[in-house]
């Protein structure tokens, strides 16, 4: 049996750290069309310092609940 909160709080450090990194690489010029994507999803989200912390919070959210919701029907269907 997995644990899904254990996993879920991996995905979201993940997640967190991804958009961080993207971040980061958006205020070099990079990848900047993929960033405005995700501020078009994400409230306040922008590419700046403010928006690391922000995106951050969002990719941990995200990570945290994909990993998670994973990590239930995983158990669901190895124990089917």
């Amino acid at each position: 049996m997995h644990n899904a909160k254990s996993l879920g709080i991996a995905g979201g450090l993940t997640g967190g750290i991804v958009m961080l990194i993207l971040t980061i690489l958006g205020m070099m010029g990079v990848g900047v069309s993929v960033l405005d994507v995700l501020a078009s999803l994400f409230t306040g989200y922008t590419i700046s310092f403010v928006g690391c912390l922000i995106g951050m919070i969002y990719g941990f959210i995200v990570g945290f609940v994909l990993s998670y919701i994973h990590t239930i029907v995983l158990s669901i269907v190895e124990t089917g």
